[in-house]
């Protein structure tokens, strides 16, 4: 399934197609087992069958969708398990990856 989300990612211009690469690969350094596949039209990313968080490419935007987000996030969160953030500034990779941590770490204890 990488090569639907390959095609995904491909099919937005700059700076949306190097902002969703970068997630994608910082989620495989995190999760090295972790498969991808489409799922409600954006790339999911799977460990152990089990869904680990969507990532969408939006205009203005890049869309993390974890599920739940702490209020840690909450600088970062615009609906119920969304996650926002802005194409015009750098992307907080740490917080990415504090979600991404978070959310492996509470699929491992189902």
């Amino acid at each position: 399934m990488a090569d639907v989300v390959t095609t995904y990612i491909e099919s937005f211009d700059e700076p949306v197609r190097s902002r969703l690469e970068a997630v994608r690969a910082l989620v495989h350094q995190l999760v090295p087992d972790v498969t991808e596949k489409i799922g409600y039209q954006m790339p999911a990313f799977v460990d152990q069958g089990r869904n680990l968080i969507y990532i969408g490419g939006f205009k203005d935007h890049l869309g993390v969708f974890p599920g739940v987000v702490d209020d840690q996030f909450a600088e970062y969160r615009t609906g119920k398990g969304t996650l926002q953030f802005k194409n015009n500034v750098p992307l907080p990779m740490d917080v990415i990856a504090q979600v991404v941590k978070a959310k492996h770490s509470a699929l491992l204890k189902k």
